[in-house]
């Protein structure tokens, strides 16, 4: 394993092949610079970023929300996974205005550079709906109440 730039890239070599792991942050103009050096820097074989397929698909479609049908959300009871997803969006939105950087802007240049560089592209992250279904049925109660009210105040309450 070698490392560069304190633990942020490390390179690891398993039976013949080289992987480059660039640790960022989601709201980080400088995660999105390390990003773009790093891929143009090197002849990569394939590019993957933390993102499920769904999470890919609403950060090429930002107006994935115009074609939500609230209808089906509560059918199939997901009102809350929906909820707990825009508080979290919101809060990331908060913190992007306050950096003035887009959240997971380093993770749509990566998709950007690997389509540009006709590079294989792949989203590795568990489906959001797996992380957050978790968080609703796992966490106590008076845990959900903390969590949610965490983030309210993260997004309306200045610093």
């Amino acid at each position: 394993v070698v490392t560069e730039n304190e633990d942020i890239i490390n390179t690891i070599r398993l039976n013949g092949v080289t992987i480059t792991l660039v640790g960022t942050a989601h709201v980080s103009k400088e995660s999105v610079e390390l990003v773009e050096k790093k891929i143009s820097s090197k002849n990569f074989d394939c590019i993957a970023v933390e993102l499920c397929p769904a999470r890919y698909e609403n950060l090429k479609n930002r107006s994935w929300w115009q074609n939500l049908d609230i209808y089906e959300i509560f059918k199939k009871k997901k009102a809350s996974l929906l909820l707990i997803n825009l508080a979290l969006s919101a809060y990331q939105r908060r913190l992007a205005d306050k950096v003035g950087v887009e959240a997971g802007k380093e993770m749509i240049r990566a998709t950007e550079l690997a389509e540009e560089n006709d590079i294989r592209l792949e989203v590795v992250d568990r489906d959001i709906t797996t992380t957050l279904h978790r968080l609703v049925t796992k966490v106590s109660f008076w845990q959900k109440i903390k969590i949610f009210s965490g983030l309210i105040v993260g997004i309306f309450v200045g610093e």
